[in-house]
């Protein structure tokens, strides 16, 4: 037997609960009416997948969490600067911190992407050791802030540069928690179950560039059961980056769908 589809919700940001919500992309979003589950312990379970996710890429990967670049051994000592927010390239923004640190710095600084390994390299001229860098901003370069930078050398971020925005973003509706999560059978016998309790929650990878919308339909995905609940009458959705930090659109509104799955339980489900 399979599932059949119980109900499918499009939730619009537009829609959102104003009173109650933080932001567009921290919000509560109310259902016009509940979303009912009936006979849920005796035959029947329900499963959520998130789908259709329409994100603008309107964000900005500079902001006020990645704004700020330093570090310390240069041979003025230790300096940092902050560059404008915005959504930058990753030429753009290895332009703008190469041009910032050679301002602040008697030694040549050099920056260079690779498109092959996606790595930011820096080279330097001079002999002084780079002990430490500091400040959020390094991390969209895909520098981890334990990182030297050797002077008259060449040294690559040890991740992945973010090449046009936050190379993936994540989806949560945090009302809703469960242990039970299958990689694409909802069949507990057959599936692969996770133990630790976690939101529904939707990965978004990144691959469209600034404005465009980036549309991932994850109708594949895997399903996730439902808590035991007999409705429900609403949805916490938050939409963040790798960092966990709430995304800021930029007022561009965004979309996805919530569909809800009813499975008719067999006798191996309640062992």
């Amino acid at each position: 037997m399979f599932a059949k589809t119980h109900a499918i919700i499009s939730v619009d940001n537009r829609g959102r609960n104003e009173g109650i919500s933080r932001s567009a992309t921290n919000f509560q979003y109310q259902l016009t009416q509940p979303i009912n589950f009936t006979k849920r312990s005796k035959d029947k379970q329900y499963f959520i997948r998130i789908q259709n996710a329409n994100i603008p890429i309107s964000f900005y990967n500079i902001n006020s969490n990645y704004d700020t670049f330093g570090w310390t051994g240069s041979a003025t000592g230790a300096v940092s600067f902050n560059i404008t927010h915005g959504n930058y390239t990753i030429d753009e923004i290895i332009a703008e911190v190469q041009v910032q640190m050679n301002l602040l710095d008697t030694n040549t600084y050099t920056l260079t992407y690779d498109e092959i390994t996606q790595k930011v390299n820096i080279a330097s001229d001079g002999v002084e050791n780079v002990s430490a860098l500091t400040g959020d901003g390094w991390q969209v370069l895909g520098f981890d802030l334990t990182e030297t930078i050797t002077g008259a050398s060449n040294v690559d971020g040890t991740n992945v540069a973010y090449t046009n925005t936050a190379g993936q973003l994540k989806l949560i509706i945090s009302n809703l928690v469960s242990n039970n999560v299958y990689s694409n059978e909802i069949i507990a016998r057959e599936g692969i179950k996770h133990t630790i309790p976690q939101n529904v929650s939707l990965l978004i990878p990144i691959t469209e560039t600034r404005n465009e919308f980036q549309f991932y339909d994850n109708n594949d995905g895997p399903l996730i059961k439902l808590p035991g609940m007999s409705s429900i009458r609403n949805f916490n959705v938050r939409l963040s980056d790798r960092f966990n930090n709430t995304v800021d659109l930029n007022g561009v509104p965004f979309s996805f769908d919530i569909v809800i799955y009813e499975w008719n339980k067999m006798p191996w489900d309640n062992k």
